[in-house]
């Protein structure tokens, strides 16, 4: 993927990882809801048509893991 991605699914991955890099929980939830919605989305005048969905899985594995790293007992 390059820096500047093609695609809003390439732009909110590289915001998502660099929020989770930065720490900002409640910032990479809202990226990864984000990127739900986006993944999800049918129709429109240009549908995302992506072949390679590994990195669209790591962001998911990756919000996964910082949820468990950054989520607090209560």
């Amino acid at each position: 993927m390059s820096q500047t991605g093609q695609r809003l699914s390439d732009r909110i991955i590289l915001a998502h990882r660099l929020a989770v890099e930065e720490g900002k929980a409640e910032v990479a939830e809202i990226l990864i809801q984000a990127l739900e919605i986006d993944a999800s989305y049918i129709g429109g005048p240009s549908p995302e048509q992506r072949e390679n969905i590994e990195e669209v899985e790591a962001a998911f594995e990756l919000q996964a893991a910082f949820r468990a790293k950054h989520s607090r007992v209560v």
